[in-house]
């Protein structure tokens, strides 16, 4: 058996921008280290550590493969998130196995945050043929994860297949918690069948214009970025219409600076009854968002910049608000289908 630990120069580790070293091996952030100091919510803290979008990529001719790691999994409340590995082999998914034995980051809203570590467990896959093959492993979004060891049957070799890299920023309804798996996400399931180089900087509860995290996009290099705005400004009455249109300027200006010619798409928010309208005077509802971000993107056209809006609500409309099992959140299935959707109307 060959024996790899992490670090190491040979597995790539897609989709996390940083990758920090731990007692027993490494573990991914999906922002860069600098952000630490600016992370002041725990939920936050959570979510740049879960690891959506991030997968191990390398090339062997090896008939089994083995994972060793330790994870700790979402928990809000007594809803507890499971966490899975996706095995593709040359991008064609495989395998999924559940980790057992994982720790869990517990969210209460009367007692805060807490966390229990899981146990170092090893999950494998076998009968992998003897071909050469690229193959990816996909790590949970709904976990951290602590990656400790790789053991093939065969040596491990590099792959520096070069993709189209893809930024997308967004909230819970990009992050996906709910998908059963991490090639679920209707971002990797867009990835997989475009081939994309996805960074998937879904965050959930907290896609709110954090300047930081505009900075790290500008900083990343990056062939297409979309941002999904809107619906945790206005789910948590953060912003006002005034407030709201200075940010989404200052966030994309601030990633203009890196990217001063590559495509960004703003997406706005899909339906959710709870926030289309608000009641009070002066809040600002998603209805109206998505106006101010329309606005937004047409004078960036006007000045040049390839910039393009898209309606949420084309992903996920009002007549679909049965797939909303919590008024909020889309089912499975229906990220799937906005999936579909994105690759039709992003151009991506």
């Amino acid at each position: 058996m060959n024996r790899l630990g992490f670090p190491n120069d040979v597995i790539r580790i897609d989709g996390a921008l940083d990758v920090v070293s731990t007692p027993l091996g490494v573990a991914p952030r999906r922002l860069p280290r600098w952000t630490g100091s600016r992370i002041s919510d725990a939920f936050l803290a959570f979510d740049v550590e879960a690891c959506a979008g991030v997968r191990l990529r390398f090339r062997t001719r090896s008939t089994s493969v083995s994972l060793t790691l330790r994870c700790n999994a979402l928990q809000l409340d007594e809803l507890e998130f499971a966490a899975a590995i996706d095995l593709l082999v040359d991008g064609e998914f495989v395998e999924r196995r559940e980790v057992t034995e994982v720790g869990r980051i517990r969210f209460a809203e009367s007692r805060g945050a807490s966390t229990t570590e899981g146990l170092v467990v090893t999950v494998n896959y076998e009968g992998l043929g003897d071909a050469d093959k690229e193959i990816e492993l996909w790590l949970p979004h709904t976990s951290t994860c602590e990656l400790i060891a790789l053991e093939t049957s065969q040596p491990v070799r590099a792959t520096d297949a070069r993709r189209t890299r893809w930024v997308h920023y967004g909230s819970s309804i990009s992050h996906c918690l709910e998908a059963p798996g991490p090639t679920d996400t209707w971002p990797a399931r867009v990835a997989l069948a475009r081939r994309l180089d996805l960074v998937d900087l879904g965050f959930a509860g907290q896609a709110v214009l954090d300047p930081f995290v505009a900075r790290a996009i500008r900083d990343t290099q990056a062939d297409v970025i979309s941002l999904k705005l809107g619906i945790n400004i206005v789910g948590g009455q953060l912003m006002r219409e005034r407030t709201f249109r200075s940010a989404v300027d200052g966030f994309l200006d601030l990633i203009r600076q890196g990217h001063p010619t590559t495509p960004v798409l703003v997406v706005s928010a899909i339906h959710s009854p709870r926030y289309e309208t608000c009641g009070l005077a002066g809040e600002l509802s998603l209805a109206r968002s998505r106006d101010i971000l329309a606005d937004v993107v047409e004078a960036r056209i006007e000045e040049g910049e390839d910039t393009r809006y898209l309606d949420g609500q084309l992903l996920l409309g009002a007549d679909e608000a049965e797939d909303l099992p919590d008024g909020l959140h889309p089912s499975p299935a229906a990220y799937l289908r906005m999936a579909g959707r994105f690759m039709e109307l992003s151009g991506f």
